[in-house]
């Protein structure tokens, strides 16, 4: 198995993993799909350890497959 095969088994994995949350996926989708009366920006917030990251990655999943350019920025290095 190649590089391409075990990025496309662990994204699969990644993509499983993500239980629940299916209103805010939903939003996301909705986002996603270009609706007119979509919000154009999400606002994700919580404590540590409910599944921001997940949520994230799933959305910049989604924007991926819809052909969408997704750009990854790390607040850590601003």
């Amino acid at each position: 198995m190649g590089a391409a095969g075990l990025a496309g088994r662990l994204a699969a994995a990644r993509a499983g993993a993500l239980v629940g949350r299916e209103p805010e996926r939903a939003l996301l989708d909705r986002m996603l799909s270009g609706a007119a009366d979509a919000p154009l920006v999400a606002y994700l917030h919580g404590p540590g350890g409910i599944g921001k990251s997940s949520l994230v990655r799933y959305a910049a999943r989604q924007a991926e497959r819809a052909g969408r350019r997704v750009v990854h920025v790390d607040g850590r290095f601003l």
